[in-house]
């Protein structure tokens, strides 16, 4: 189906709604101020598959809330407007001023939550308007909320091996969209060796001074800030301990590489 203007099913009694493949190159329109809502069955599912539209005006209210309620695999759009949407979004949907940004995110996830079978295609849409509006800190959210999502199908799906790298990708780097949860590892590895060597002694008997440029140099062994802390032979325990220092330090910079990577190709 093609419509070249708008389509409005505000006020619609609705068993489901099928709308693959369509084009709408004016507004999807779910709400307006004044028509009423629609109202869903109760097991109503709206299928939007490789579905194109200009603008959504909606409010969270409007769609179905069954479990299984929405395909949004492929829908693409301009922008999502609200209750505070305006005509001037419409007039320049190559340019929308403004989406639902100012509501909750749990209310945005919600909404892509309810789409069944899962894909992280409508959290990359959704996360592509927001960035063009500006909200690098909601769409980076959702982008996060995407590979939460997969990580845990991984673990319904009894995929251990997906489930363990994603999980170690969500602890140290928070999927490449929160990093600095790898400096919080670096600065955590860094006091406590910095502790070990001070408290079975290693620090005093190798002149080590605080210790934390030894803790330095084996986490992050790129960075030599003496030669000689690379020649010490420390007694146990502190031996055993530097074995998981100079392991994680490698895991945290396997994981910083793996990110840049990816950002940089």
């Amino acid at each position: 189906m093609s419509v070249g203007g708008n389509l409005s099913i505000v006020g619609s009694k609705l068993d489901g709604l099928d709308l693959t493949g369509s084009t709408i190159k004016g507004e999807l329109r779910l709400f307006e101020e004044k028509a009423g809502q629609i109202i869903w069955s109760n097991d109503a599912r709206l299928v939007l598959l490789n579905t194109t539209v200009g603008v959504i005006q909606d409010s969270f209210e409007a769609w179905p809330k069954s479990p299984a309620a929405l395909d949004l695999r492929g829908f693409h759009y301009q922008a999502l407007a609200g209750r505070d949407w305006t005509p001037a979004v419409a007039q320049s949907v190559s340019k929308p001023e403004k989406i639902m940004a100012s509501s909750p995110l749990r209310d945005l996830l919600d909404w892509l939550q309810h789409s069944e079978p899962f894909s992280p295609q409508p959290y990359e849409q959704l996360a592509h308007v927001l960035k063009e509006t500006g909200d690098e800190g909601l769409a980076r959210a959702i982008l996060f909320a995407a590979r939460e999502r997969q990580r845990n199908l991984a673990w319904e799906e009894r995929q251990i091996w997906n489930w363990l790298l994603m999980t170690a990708e969500a602890m140290f780097i928070g999927y490449g969209y929160r990093t600095y949860y790898c400096l919080g590892w670096i600065c955590l590895f860094l006091l406590l060796g910095m502790f070990v060597v001070r408290c079975t002694g290693e620090a005093q008997r190798h002149a080590l001074g605080s210790g934390l440029a030894f803790s330095f140099d084996r986490l992050l062994p790129l960075a030599k800030l003496r030669e000689k802390h690379y020649q010490i032979d420390l007694q146990s325990p502190a031996r055993q301990y530097f074995y998981l220092h100079q392991l994680m330090g490698y895991v945290l910079g396997l994981f910083l590489a793996g990110w840049l990577g990816g950002f940089l190709g």
